[in-house]
């Protein structure tokens, strides 16, 4: 008997910027700023940096030039975005690029 993993998902974000601005804050006592480098060939208009700031339960998403914390491709993002893969994982896979250990 062989057994397999297989996963039939596809899923895609197909704008980042309302997408991530639409996700709700888990922690709204905490504040959140980092800034994304989201690499995306097919859809361009998602392909740059992003700065995520979150505070108050209000997340905001705005394109930057500053240095990302993250990069990390679109098809890393979505799985992330949904919950289908972790934080911890991507970055164990080394689909996740961290700019230092903080």
């Amino acid at each position: 008997m062989k057994v397999e993993h297989e996963y039939d998902l596809l899923n895609r974000i197909c704008d980042v910027q309302a997408a991530l601005s639409q996700r709700p804050q888990v922690e709204t006592n905490r504040t959140l700023a980092l800034t994304l480098q989201v690499d995306d060939g097919a859809a361009p208009w998602n392909d740059g940096r992003w700065r995520v700031e979150a505070a108050n339960g209000d997340v905001n998403v705005e394109r930057t030039d500053s240095e990302p914390d993250l990069t990390l491709s679109a098809t890393t993002l979505a799985p992330l975005f949904n919950g289908y893969l972790s934080p911890t994982a991507a970055a164990f896979a080394g689909r996740v690029q961290a700019r230092d250990e903080n």
